[in-house]
């Protein structure tokens, strides 16, 4: 299964919680709400045309640009990402979550 049917799948059972796709990305993703994630793995997992048995990797990347000169220059807001890979030894396919959390807490640096 390609990532364009796994992410079609995705969009059929959850539309607008969905907040972002990249399908042409080296490791084709989606992003969703932090509210939304446990529902969206079990579905990755239950669904029998996905099928995604293992979690392969979880990392965090943290988007911080500290000089305020570049910052403007960025093109995006410090924030973090946690990144989770996805495997199916079922059907032989890998896939990404992403979900994007705030920088600072309350939406304050410091």
């Amino acid at each position: 299964m390609t990532a364009a049917e796994i992410i079609n799948i995705l969009e059929q059972k959850f539309g607008d919680r969905l907040k972002a796709k990249k399908v042409e990305a080296i490791d084709p993703f989606v992003v969703v709400e932090p509210g939304d994630f446990l529902a969206v793995c079990r579905f990755l997992r239950d669904d029998p045309r996905l099928r995604f048995e293992l979690l392969n990797c979880i990392s965090g990347v943290d988007y911080l640009e500290p000089d305020p000169k570049k910052a403007p220059k960025a093109g995006f807001e410090p924030h973090v990402e946690v990144v989770y890979h996805f495997s199916s030894f079922t059907h032989r396919h890998r896939f990404v979550v992403k979900i994007i959390l705030p920088r600072w807490k309350d939406n304050k640096p410091g």
